[in-house]
């Protein structure tokens, strides 16, 4: 029988003591077991030996070595989290590695907002993307966001409310069976940048990020000028998604329902999704006609889509939810935005 290649469990974190305010652990796995670690850097040990230390928070390089041969990559240590690595001099290690199916929209010029819906949607004023990109053809599932919770040992989204006051939620659906392929809910804003560090991290630089309010409707438009990418009827939102009316109080797996032109689905219903920008109800009377992001700060950030517990009117391209960055709500969920080009 042959006998496979050693790999050897290392772990840099805690030993006995606990974790200082603002410090995490790496644990991870090295192949072969006989390499030299190095962390930012500095020399820790061989990886046959048991290494222990207290990470601070932020971003580490980890290095192994044998020979000529060595492997690096870069990782996102939160506060009071254990990421775990798996390195080898092979790259054997990036089989696992999480993907998504992105689609290609190239750039183009739209009217953004609408005169049938509330005030922040006034003025409808004309908007170009002057630049192609990539956004994800689904939300990010429990099943992808289960692997980021596991990597770094983050919070699960368990629970809703606000940041440092969350409580226990059974409309959340991480713990329900058979929701792997469901969109995950009951993250916030800043649970969704939290996950797409860890990508850009496993990615080597910053590939990922959320739409910009303005890319998440040219995207869910798909060259539509209707309420929604199937018509003007509220009738035809529930072909395309999963709404108040036909959802059963409660999310359904991803891809189940009609695309739209650009093979997007659930862009209308299921969750909520997180944008990029801050929310203003009247940025679109002063937004630059070209590429408009709200970076100018404030207390709310921008969701689109609407949701399982949506109305249909909710559900429109051009409809506008908003709320706290830190807010954890069963409605809300995101989807992802990249370059052209990006493996």
């Amino acid at each position: 029988m042959k006998k496979l290649p050693a790999i050897i469990m290392v772990i840099i974190g805690l030993s006995c003591s606990a974790a200082m305010a603002g410090e995490g652990m790496l644990v991870f796995k090295t192949k072969p077991k006989d390499v030299e670690v190095y962390i930012d850097g500095v020399f820790k040990g061989r990886a046959d030996q048991v290494l222990t230390l207290n990470i601070g928070e932020g971003n580490h390089t980890v290095k192994i070595v044998k020979g000529d041969e060595s492997m690096q990559k870069d990782y996102f240590v939160p506060s009071g989290g254990i990421v775990k690595v798996e390195l080898a001099l092979d790259g054997s290690e990036d089989k696992g590695r999480l993907t998504f199916n992105f689609v290609r929209i190239d750039a183009g010029t739209f009217q953004m907002g609408s005169n049938n819906g509330s005030s922040d949607e006034k003025p409808v004023h004309t908007v170009t993307i002057s630049k192609p990109f990539e956004i994800s053809d689904h939300e990010v599932t429990v099943g992808e966001y289960r692997k980021f919770v596991e990597s770094t040992g983050y919070d699960p989204p368990v629970s809703t409310g606000s940041k440092g006051s969350y409580s226990r939620n059974d409309a959340c659906n991480w713990n329900k069976k058979n929701v792997e392929n469901h969109p995950v809910n009951c993250v916030s804003w800043e649970d969704a940048q939290s996950f797409i560090s860890w990508l850009n991290m496993q990615a080597g630089k910053p590939v990922y990020r959320l739409p910009t309010e303005a890319e998440w409707e040219y995207a869910a438009r798909a060259g539509t000028k209707t309420d929604y990418a199937c018509g003007d009827g509220e009738w035809c939102v529930t072909q395309m998604g999963w709404t108040s009316a036909n959802s059963g109080g409660q999310t359904h797996p991803v891809k189940k329902k009609t695309p739209n032109y650009w093979k997007l689905y659930d862009m209308h219903g299921n969750v909520w999704e997180w944008c990029q920008d801050w929310y203003d109800s009247e940025y679109y009377s002063k937004s630059p006609p070209k590429d408009p992001v709200n970076n100018s700060g404030g207390s709310r950030r921008v969701l689109r889509g609407g949701g399982w517990g949506s109305s249909a009117r909710s559900c429109r391209s051009a409809a506008r939810g908003h709320y706290s960055p830190g807010y954890r709500s069963s409605y809300y969920g995101f989807r992802l935005v990249r370059p052209p080009g990006q493996q």
